[in-house]
């Protein structure tokens, strides 16, 4: 059988087998790049690109924002190559580079003489411009990142070129612009935080996953991550360790934007923003109003007027704090 990084695209395709009703897509995202969840249009778009991008030496620019998965991408690649044995360079400090100006030393394994490697920089712009030219035009293959909003992004794209004619550059796109993805990741970060917690998985409802969608994500997959933690100890926190994970335990800015975003009208989803906020906070502080008051920037007498005014109890938060000790 012909290996893998001598296949052509088309003997790539043919030797997948597909399951009934599987889109084609899908598998060859599972297997070949299980690190990048590709189920909506823009990352199956980025997903259809990373063969010829892993099959090449050409230095690669990868343009996102913080947290988009840079890094990932770019170990992802380096490990569908044809050196994927090959080691992968992180050398993100300028130490490193004043003694190797050039990038690390070729390997001294006779069996992998021929194996250069990959060089990772996670924040090209940082470095000296003489640097940036001894990397590019060096013996590994190169792999950069840049952020979008830079303002030398252009000044980048210019050196690229007049260094190289053949460097490639390809752009990641947010979480915000991967909505059908967010699902899946939140799926996948609840089943390796669960695990870790050694706790079941909860489900996420519909009402949750809406509100996930809804919000903007400008920190990206590392903000999902720390959504969803919070939203687990929060359910750790309510006594609820079997139920799934509704939208209620979710942080209230991004519960407040699936609110926001619904089918209510604007005073209905006001109400239901305060509603949740006083919910939460009160499940945080056991039923303490004095202490809900002063996280909320309120006094306890307008947190004792909304609790009236909406039917609360403080003290169903508390009993359930003392059933659960």
């Amino acid at each position: 059988m012909t290996p893998d990084f001598l296949q052509t695209k088309t003997e790539r395709r043919r030797s997948i087998s597909l399951p009934p009703n599987s889109p084609r897509w899908n598998i060859a995202a599972n297997r070949r790049y299980p690190g990048w969840t590709a189920v909506s249009r823009s990352a199956r778009i980025l997903c259809s690109q990373l063969d010829d991008l892993a099959l090449s030496s050409k230095p690669l620019l990868l343009i996102g924002e913080p947290g988009t998965g840079k890094r990932t991408l770019a170990q992802l690649i380096h490990n569908n190559g044809p050196n994927p044995e090959a080691p992968f360079y992180e050398p993100d400090d300028r130490p490193y580079f004043a003694t190797h100006p050039a990038g690390p030393e070729s390997t001294g394994d006779p069996d992998k003489s021929n194996l250069s490697g990959s060089i990772y920089v996670s924040e090209w712009t940082n470095l000296p411009q003489e640097r940036q030219k001894q990397l590019i035009t060096g013996p590994h293959r190169l792999i950069a990142a840049i952020r979008p909003g830079e303002d030398s992004i252009e000044e980048v794209r210019n050196l690229w070129k007049k260094q190289s004619s053949k460097a490639q550059v390809l752009s990641i796109p947010p979480l915000r612009e991967r909505k059908a993805d967010i699902p899946v990741l939140a799926g996948s970060i609840l089943g390796s935080l669960s695990f870790g917690r050694r706790s079941p998985c909860p489900p996420l409802t519909p009402a949750a996953v809406a509100a996930l969608k809804s919000y903007p994500w400008p920190g990206n997959i590392p903000e999902l991550k720390e959504a969803i933690r919070r939203s687990l100890e929060f359910m750790e926190a309510a006594g609820n360790t079997e139920g799934p994970l509704t939208a209620d335990c979710l942080p209230p800015e991004i519960r407040g934007a699936g609110i926001l975003t619904g089918s209510l009208s604007f005073p209905e989803s006001m109400v239901s923003l305060e509603q949740a906020v006083l919910k939460t906070e009160l499940t945080r502080q056991r039923g303490n109003v004095t202490r809900t008051a002063r996280v909320l920037g309120l006094t306890p007498r307008q947190v004792g007027w909304r609790v009236r005014k909406y039917g609360i109890n403080p003290r169903d938060f508390k009993i359930k704090h003392l059933a659960d000790e």
